[in-house]
């Protein structure tokens, strides 16, 4: 009686408790390894190949996206054929020699990722940064047998001609006169100065009159009598 318990007791708990079933994936890379030119084919395919639910794959280089979620091919009747044979290059800047990650995820529909990563070497490609760092400090005289010594200075050149001389070019014409500007307000009447001293006359000064006038009436009679005017 108590083994028919725990027997029902396990069957309960296997119909209570969700169960996730994992991604049966099978895939391979073509060629293993190979120069940065060389297309590089992604052979994916899941167990079972046919399904009623999409899935989708995902390939990077170096972390690197280079597909972005590849749907699984839809075929008549609802149903998905999980089969892909994909073709990548290394992206621009990570096409140097050495040892590279290839990352392919493929996701279902309910959101569960299988992950998988496969380690690809490049035969060909500028070598890694950290190679040229090692190399220029344990071989510190490569760049001077490189370049080697500096050369004398050349003998200088013969001077060019002269340029020719350009001609000064005619005056232009004079503008027009312009308008009058208006006249300007009149400035303010001046302080009137302080009245000078009165003059002074001297005796001569009477005579000298006295002369005058008598000169001019004698000059008056005798033009008047001779008829002179």
């Amino acid at each position: 009686m108590k083994s028919k318990l725990i027997l029902l007791a396990t069957l309960t708990a296997m119909f209570l408790v969700p169960t996730v079933a994992g991604i049966n994936v099978d895939y391979n890379v073509m060629p293993h390894r190979g120069p940065a030119d060389q297309p590089v084919l992604i052979w994916v395919r899941t167990d079972p190949v046919i399904d009623t639910t999409p899935m989708f794959v995902y390939v990077f280089w170096d972390s690197v996206p280079v597909i972005n979620r590849e749907p699984s091919l839809a075929l008549p009747g609802g149903e998905y054929e999980h089969r892909w044979d994909l073709s990548i290059l290394p992206p621009a800047g990570y096409a140097q020699h050495g040892k590279h990650d290839i990352e392919i995820w493929v996701e279902s529909s309910s959101g569960e990722v299988k992950n998988l990563i496969y380690d690809y070497t490049l035969t060909t490609g500028i070598p890694e940064r950290d190679w040229f760092l090692v190399f220029f400090e344990e071989n510190p005289d490569f760049l001077e047998g490189l370049t080697g010594p500096q050369g004398e200075q050349g003998i200088q050149g013969e001077q060019g001609i002269p340029g020719l001389t350009r001609y000064n070019g005619t005056d232009g014409l004079d503008g027009m006169k312009g308008d009058p500007g208006q006249v300007g307000l009149p400035g303010v009447e001046g302080i009137i100065g302080p009245q000078g001293p009165p003059g002074t006359y001297s005796p001569i000064n009477y005579v000298y009159f006295v002369l005058i006038y008598l000169v001019t009436i004698g000059t008056v009679y005798l033009m008047n009598r001779y008829d002179i005017l």
